[in-house]
């Protein structure tokens, strides 16, 4: 990209152009686009993805790759999953790299190649007008399991190469990128977050320039117009699709959805944009695959921006879960603690999503919701519930406090 038509000046009033127009955008998504805490909260939103389109146009270089940090934990946004930690970075895909590292122990680990990102780019032969036009979500072009795709040694280690076509002379593990290809994502699910160790993985191109250079910076003025296409595209699509579901679908119904094709290829998201009252809680119930290497259900509010699972049980997965006699998953969605282990705090929400997963299942049961009064909970349950005492819920979110931080380097 080059910024050699346009001055400093003009990039920056764009820049701040483009940001306005975002606030409107996120408001038309709200429930009520006259609740003002809900718009206040979409300023934060909104930051949020400042900080995620800096670090895809300021700090992603193709040619010196590094991962940086996706949405997860405290910058979260598009309902991220709670036990997952997310990182990408930006390739050329005439170039050729190398990734090596270890699997360790997380439960799920993979890499989704994309051809961009919300429109950010770094695809040299295209001006940035062009790529403007191509803005909207990303379009996965290939996703590879680590337990599926790669070989890795007796000890974990692996070694992959990416490039147009296999390297001379190599027989390991080769991901090809295709034409288009711009963006890696990797995403990393544990289920026991305090024990489970993600995977080290580092990335290098081969063919690049040996050191970077400083004419590099005049690509910064059509960059800083993308941190802010970044911020609206990606939190206004997703905020967009939500409310499309509760236009079309209703609400407290569960669907499964792709997310516009941008979710993880071996994974069945199930949706259900849920509402209540300040006395009722919500019953979510479901069946079980048989055979799931992974699952969970969370919490998110109403513009799709997960909010803090660190200090609030609002996530469950197959390891922290209780299923009932039964065999079926039942979990209350409410703002006050009913006592139960399956508890999905709403956190002060009357509005927002209930997000499952269900990762490589023979399966895909859809949930049902049950709206009921918070007296009236105890006897709409199972003899089989698993209750918890205050006492036990505080050494809970403790230890949830802890392993979370604990993973996060925090």
């Amino acid at each position: 990209m080059k910024s050699d038509d346009l001055s400093p000046e003009q990039a920056w009033q764009e820049f701040l152009a483009i940001l306005s127009t975002g606030p409107d955008r996120m408001r038309k998504s709200q429930c009520d686009p006259d609740d003002a805490l809900v718009s206040f909260e979409s300023f934060k939103y909104l930051m949020i993805g400042l900080c995620h389109g800096i670090n895809m146009t300021m700090f992603a270089d193709p040619d010196f790759p590094v991962w940086l940090p996706g949405p997860h934990y405290p910058i979260g946004y598009a309902g991220p999953n709670p036990d997952a930690t997310y990182y990408y970075t930006q390739v050329n895909p005439a170039g050729v790299y190398r990734l090596w590292g270890k699997r360790n122990s997380v439960r799920v680990a993979s890499t989704q190649v994309s051809s961009d990102w919300f429109g950010v780019s770094y695809l040299q032969e295209l001006p940035f007008e062009v790529q403007e036009n191509r803005l909207g979500n990303p379009r996965p072009l290939a996703s590879y399991d680590f337990d599926e795709h790669i070989v890795c040694d007796a000890d974990g280690a692996f070694e992959i190469m990416l490039s147009k076509t296999r390297p001379h002379g190599w027989s390991g593990n080769w991901w090809q990128l295709a034409p288009n290809a711009c963006t890696l994502l990797t995403r990393f699910f544990a289920y026991d977050i305090e024990h489970e160790v993600d995977p080290e993985i580092h990335i290098e191109r081969l063919d690049g320039p040996a050191r970077p250079s400083r004419a590099a910076g005049y690509r910064y003025g059509n960059a800083v117009k993308s941190v802010a296409h970044v911020a609206v595209e990606m939190l206004g699509f997703f905020a967009e699709q939500l409310a499309k579901q509760r236009r079309e679908m209703g609400i407290n119904q569960f669907k499964i959805t792709t997310f516009g094709g941008v979710g993880f290829s071996s994974q069945a998201y199930l949706q259900a944009p849920f509402t209540m009252a300040d006395d009722e809680v919500l019953i979510v119930e479901t069946e079980v695959p048989k055979t799931c290497h992974y699952w969970n259900f969370q919490l998110s509010d109403e513009l799709f921006a997960l909010f803090d699972y660190v200090n609030v049980q609002n996530s469950l997965n197959g390891f922290t879960a209780h299923i009932d006699s039964d065999g079926r998953f039942r979990a209350v969605v409410s703002s006050r603690d009913p006592g139960v282990h399956n508890w999905l705090d709403a956190g002060g929400l009357l509005n927002g999503v209930v997000l499952g997963r269900w990762t490589r299942a023979d399966s895909h049961p859809v949930p049902l919701i049950r709206r009921v009064k918070f007296e009236e909970l105890r006897a709409e349950l199972p003899a089989s519930t698993r209750y918890v005492t205050p006492q036990e819920r505080r050494a809970e979110l403790k230890k949830r406090r802890n392993s979370y931080l604990k993973r996060l380097r925090m």
